[in-house]
């Protein structure tokens, strides 16, 4: 049976900083920069120049598993903006010292422009160890909110994480062979984070530093119709054109083997902490 958590609801009409972090949902940091009105958060980024300024994290107090996770977001544009949706271990571990699982949507700045979006699509397991693949949607997410989604499926057939955008598969994972992440799931050990951050840096080429936006500021990150809808939902049955589908029959032959899409395709982000300079900023900022 799954279960629906609206975030925000019975908060329309609200406008202020403070409507953001209220239920179960709290502001991490920054909570200025957050604006909650009619099902809507808005979170700003008011100065290239400053990136300790810029955006802000919004995280669930609520343990989470197999479900269904979702933001209709529209991205802050230009570089050096981040604007995510991501399960990360419940309770954190900010210094990163230990294992820790994270499932990620995140939307860099720089990938985004001439009517596509280049999407940061990742899966931490063990100590560090990353299963980062970007996909590519047929529109600029920076210019009108699209429907992003993380389904964790949870069944004892069926050990499977999806990314998908507007309804459809864009990439698909088998994570049965990962034990960590099994536990993660089965404890409900995850939280949902909504999150725009601004690098200081140019540490992720891939995102470019802040100063360098030639956007006209304030710019926002928008996250609008936030759900997350515990337990075992429906499989997915829309998958994005060259989008093969999982064949459960061969998983559940070979349980410990790498299954998913885009399997030829994986890379990894650079460490977190680049910059010995704003290394706190950073750890407090993207995770």
């Amino acid at each position: 049976m799954a279960a629906v958590l609206f975030f925000g609801a019975g908060l329309i009409g609200l406008s202020s900083a403070s409507s953001c972090s209220q239920g179960d949902w709290s502001v991490a940091y920054n909570p200025g920069a957050c604006d909650y009105e009619g099902g809507k958060y808005s979170i700003q980024c008011p100065n290239k120049n400053d990136p300790g300024s810029c955006g802000d994290r919004l995280q669930s107090n609520n343990g989470l598993g197999a479900g269904y996770y979702t933001a209709n977001i529209q991205s802050a544009p230009g570089s050096g903006t981040d604007t995510s949706l991501y399960l990360y271990t419940y309770g954190r571990n900010n210094n990163q010292d230990q294992p820790w699982n994270e499932v990620d949507i995140e939307i860099l700045g720089p990938q985004v422009g001439g009517g596509q979006s280049k999407i940061w699509t990742n899966l931490w397991t063990g100590f560090k160890v990353q299963h980062g693949v970007y996909v590519t949607l047929p529109y600029d997410i920076s210019q009108q909110g699209h429907d992003c989604a993380i389904q964790v499926a949870g069944s004892s057939s069926n050990r499977t994480i999806y990314w998908l955008f507007d309804g459809a598969v864009y990439r698909w994972l088998y994570y049965g062979s990962f034990g960590d992440v099994v536990n993660t799931v089965d404890s409900k050990g995850f939280q949902a984070n909504i999150v725009l951050w601004g690098s200081a840096d140019d540490g992720w080429s891939d995102m470019g530093q802040l100063s360098w936006n030639s956007s006209p500021f304030p710019i926002y990150g928008i996250f609008n119709n936030v759900q997350l809808s515990t337990g075992i939902h429906p499989d997915p049955q829309v998958y994005a054109d060259g989008v093969e589908t999982p064949d459960f029959g061969y998983i559940a032959k070979h349980p410990d083997e790498l299954h998913g899409s885009h399997l030829d395709q994986f890379m990894s982000r650079p460490p977190r902490n680049t910059s010995t300079v704003y290394q706190s900023r950073l750890m407090k900022q993207f995770v």
